[in-house]
């Protein structure tokens, strides 16, 4: 079962199905480590969310096209785009403006799980608000790092503080596990085991040298704490040309 890493707010069923009581047991960290992360508060078709997602530019942010497929416009959608400190009750805010999900995105399979999201105000650049950097060609590493305001525990308590953890990249070999997954996507994580992304972390950056990004939070399957990251070299010209779209926007 594909088991995407959003986390309600109230109760309400998921559209692919109830989660299994993953963990992420992260370690607390400060948003000085991770300035680029965006806490995405999002209230469409009446039900309250949140997921992660990662500055761009001053107006742009990216996230999980999952994170947004519920804001059809059908009822008042609201999303907050919230930065700046580790704790969501501290946090800068601006309110979004319009997003651009990929037009191939397929809410059941989640190929091309991807979006941008524009703030109606500009966030503010200095010490713990920094833009993330992508490459067409990124590093490759062993280990990569993502932080979020996921599950912290067996209780399925949401995060009141950003947490960290340390995802393996993994081989082909190993992501077969999981079975077919979509193009420009790749695993990371532990097979089993605490220390992953969890719900909320949808949309969350994974990055290597502190300030590159290479995947963002997909989802994890049943049985298995290996989570499926959205490629974002795979999605490079995508990116680039749609936030250039957001970003000089007027409407």
């Amino acid at each position: 079962m594909i088991l995407p890493l959003l986390h309600m707010l109230i109760t309400v069923h998921m559209a692919h199905g109830t989660m299994e009581g993953f963990v992420i047991q992260g370690n607390k960290t400060h948003i000085r480590h991770y300035p680029h992360s965006v806490y995405l508060n999002i209230i469409c078709t009446r039900i309250t969310y949140i997921c992660g997602g990662s500055i761009l530019n001053q107006r742009v942010v990216l996230t999980a096209g999952h994170c947004l497929e519920d804001c059809t416009g059908k009822y008042r959608d609201e999303v907050y785009l919230k930065y700046g400190h580790e704790n969501p009750s501290q946090m800068g805010s601006t309110q979004m403006k319009r997003f651009i999900m990929h037009e191939r995105y397929d809410g059941n399979s989640l190929d091309n799980d991807i979006a941008l999201v524009s703030g109606k105000r500009n966030i503010p650049l200095g010490k713990t608000v920094r833009r993330i950097a992508i490459f067409r060609s990124p590093p490759r590493q062993r280990l990569a790092y993502m932080a979020g305001w996921g599950v912290m525990n067996y209780r399925n308590d949401v995060a009141l503080t950003l947490l960290d953890t340390v995802q393996e990249m993994q081989p082909n070999k190993v992501c077969k596990l999981l079975g077919t997954m979509p193009r420009g996507t790749f695993c990371a994580g532990s097979i089993k085991g605490p220390g992953n992304p969890d719900r909320g972390d949808s949309g969350s950056a994974l990055v290597v040298k502190k300030y590159v990004q290479i995947g963002l939070v997909s989802y994890k399957v049943d049985h298995y704490s290996l989570v499926v990251y959205t490629n974002v070299s795979y999605f490079y010209s995508w990116i680039r040309n749609n936030a250039h779209k957001l970003y000089c926007s007027r409407s």
